[in-house]
């Protein structure tokens, strides 16, 4: 694997297997185990993202909103077959057998679900009905078309892992396209197109969470002993400001902190509330138990000043299947998580960590990351679709 401090690029098995990012590949510790320090990590570091951000925080916007609003689009849950699904009908063909009927291969169907589907399941539960499987898990009874026995998969699991990056790379398909005879509608076209963005290079920042809340490790202040604390609140605020504030460019969180990986591409944020505290109060807000009262600011010994944040940040989610272009209806598609914490300042007023507060000690970004660019000789399936074919019918579908 790649593993220049920049750009990486990340391997199948890190983005793929649920709507997620599996792991980093930086670092040989299992990640539910790494002790994260008091001060961010050079994995929660934001120059990974680049080198000329604004740290200063009175320097930075308050409010932002990206250029390009990235588009809303489904998930594609592995429970229905990834792009196998029909989603116009049972008696209709799914993007997938269209891409074969358009541009040739044989058995397409069958390499999706090997690679992206069902059949890339078949070593979990065997299962003929959904009662069958772990409930809590969400789990549900995927048996492919025409076959009676499946396997139990979460229902979370799909592609927003390819899904985002698309959504943030390419314009949102508009109308139907005509290739080869076939029509692909831009249902199709959505569905293929985020599909061959499973191969993005990417940046990434933080670690990923394996554990659940229930099962977490905390110190003896609430906080996660482990990634699960990632992303450093720092690290969030700088990027925030740099990237939807400044450079006015989307970027990607997993807006659930635990193992459960939920790939949003972000549209916005605003500051809702930002004032200086003292070192005294910074502890109250972080610290449970007597060591609330100290004066001496427990957690990054190179922090001068502090300041009390409470942040929205507007987020993408997706659609059904079954929905075309939502250009018009974007709000419909938009929605909020609200993130508190403390920042740290140095001597110069920078930003150099910070800490989760209140609720959000639980509820904050697992981690970031940025998609750059997507190789044009990439292959999905196995090399059955080719997103040369599929970005030809991408701009196809944005042209008069």
């Amino acid at each position: 694997m790649l593993k220049n401090r920049f750009v990486v690029m990340l391997p199948f098995s890190l983005l793929a297997a649920a709507c997620s990012v599996q792991s980093s590949g930086q670092s040989n510790e299992p990640l539910g185990a790494v002790q994260q320090p008091e001060v961010w990590s050079a994995k929660d570091d934001p120059s990974l993202f680049s080198s000329d951000l604004v740290r200063v925080a009175s320097a930075l916007p308050t409010s932002g909103e990206v250029a390009r609003i990235p588009w809303a689009g489904s998930y594609w849950p592995t429970y229905k077959d990834s792009i196998n699904y029909r989603w116009a009908g049972p008696s209709s063909a799914s993007p997938a057998k269209k891409y074969e009927l358009a541009f040739g291969g044989a058995d397409v169907e069958d390499a999706v679900s090997r690679y992206h589907g069902i059949d890339a399941h078949s070593n979990a539960r065997s299962c003929t009905r959904t009662s069958q499987c772990d409930a809590s898990l969400g789990e549900s009874c995927a048996r492919r078309a025409g076959e009676g026995r499946g396997y139990c998969i979460p229902t979370w699991f799909g592609i927003c892992h390819a899904w985002a990056p698309a959504a943030i790379l390419v314009p949102e398909p508009e109308h139907a396209v005509v290739s080869n005879g076939v029509t692909f509608e831009v249902q199709d076209i959505k569905a293929l197109i985020s599909l061959v963005h499973e191969g993005t290079t990417v940046k990434f920042v933080s670690l990923r969470c394996n554990d659940s809340d229930e099962n977490m490790s905390r110190d003896e202040d609430g906080r996660p002993r482990s990634a699960c604390r990632d992303t450093n609140p720092g690290t969030l605020h700088i990027l925030l400001a740099n990237y939807l504030g400044i450079k006015k460019q989307s970027f990607v969180e997993d807006r659930t902190f635990d193992y459960q990986v939920w790939n949003q591409p972000l549209r916005g944020y605003r500051i809702l509330e930002q004032e200086e505290i003292t070192s005294r109060e910074a502890n109250a807000l972080v610290v449970e138990g007597s060591g609330a009262a100290s004066d001496r600011y427990k957690f990054n010994p190179d922090a001068v000043s502090f300041l009390h944040v409470k942040t929205e940040v507007q987020y993408i989610t997706e659609t059904s299947p079954r929905e075309g272009n939502v250009a018009s209806r974007i709000d419909d598609y938009t929605q909020s998580s609200h993130y508190e914490y403390v920042l740290e300042l140095d001597a110069r007023g920078a930003i150099i960590g910070g800490e989760w507060v209140g609720r959000s000690k639980s509820n904050h970004p697992d981690f970031l990351w940025l998609p750059v660019r997507q190789p044009p000789s990439t292959v999905a399936a196995g090399g059955a679709i080719t997103y040369t074919n599929v970005k030809a019918l991408a701009n196809a579908s944005i042209t008069p």
